[in-house]
């Protein structure tokens, strides 16, 4: 196995990757990995890993978070998709990578959608795997808000409040959404050190700046993102994979399955946001069966 990180220069500053390859020459195509947040670093997607068994498999932290940090003269309003559609590219471009899969984690997955919508008919993306999407950002609020709407009393009561205070980031506020993250982030108890690691490390100027103070409240710049409209446009095969209890909901994944015409869903049983991490097994096997049948050896 090889392992490279490295550094590729973007718009003043730098894209760190991670670029694992088994030994000898692969016999599938490379896999590049797009995670969340946005703002979220890439450490939550490691056991992504275990997928280089014959391809490579690559992460990177888009820049802004993790070890990409934004030049020092950027301010907030350079955070908006087009750089990081921009930035994929220039990810694929200079590590000379001509097909590839792409798998893009719940915000990670709004981006592989504009950019196959942006890239697919020059041919580099031979398939695309959704994990916990959506399609628009006004689905994803409408799900939010049922899912808040089950909470115990108690816990509405405290998010509401807290609401009003402007005091989001209160004690009282990140106890509250705790409970929706157990229930319908990730159901693992405790938490993977990878996933805590990673929400640890959250960017809040691009988490602010795109989303907003909280899951419940998409008031950022991609308020009113949507792709919804354009799904049937996406030629690529797709693989749309969520879990029953997530916040990407499985409405949310019947959207996009409605709309793709080359997709197949899978909503893992039991599992939430983070299904790679709760159930590693149907997650592999689902992913793994997927890329082989869309680009057979």
């Amino acid at each position: 196995m090889s392992i490279t990180e490295g550094l590729i220069p973007f718009r003043g500053g730098n894209v760190w990757y991670r670029r694992v390859r088994p030994a000898g020459t692969e016999r599938q195509l490379p896999l590049i990995i797009v995670h969340g947040g946005p703002g979220v670093p890439h450490d939550y997607l490691e056991p992504l890993e275990a997928f280089a068994t014959d391809r490579q498999v690559i992460f990177y932290d888009q820049i802004g978070c993790g070890r990409s940090p934004a030049p020092s003269e950027w301010n907030t309003s350079a955070y908006t998709v087009e750089l990081y559609i921009e930035e994929l590219e220039t990810v694929r471009r200079s590590l000379a990578l001509d097909r590839v899969h792409l798998l893009g984690q719940s915000w990670g997955a709004f981006l592989c959608l504009e950019y196959v919508l942006r890239y697919q008919a020059e041919g580099h993306v031979v398939s695309m795997v959704l994990h916990s999407g959506a399609a628009s950002a006004a689905q994803w609020a409408v799900e939010a808000a049922r899912l808040r709407a089950q909470l115990p009393a108690e816990v509405q009561e405290s998010l509401r409040r807290e609401e009003e205070a402007g005091t989001t980031s209160s004690p009282a506020y990140q106890q509250a959404m705790e409970f929706f993250y157990k229930r319908h982030v990730c159901r693992t108890v405790p938490w993977p050190e990878c996933l805590g690691r990673a929400t640890a490390s959250i960017s809040l100027p691009v988490y602010m700046t795109m989303w907003g103070p909280s899951e419940f409240s998409v008031t950022g710049t991609l308020a009113t993102w949507t792709v919804e409209g354009r799904l049937h446009e996406i030629t690529v095969p797709c693989l749309i994979i969520s879990g029953e209890h997530d916040e990407a909901t499985p409405a949310i994944s019947e959207t996009l399955n409605r709309g793709i015409a080359h997709s197949r869903m899978a909503i893992l049983a039991g599992c939430s946001h983070e299904s790679h991490l709760e159930d590693w097994p149907a997650y592999r096997d689902t992913v793994t069966e997927f890329l082989l049948g869309a680009a057979p050896s």
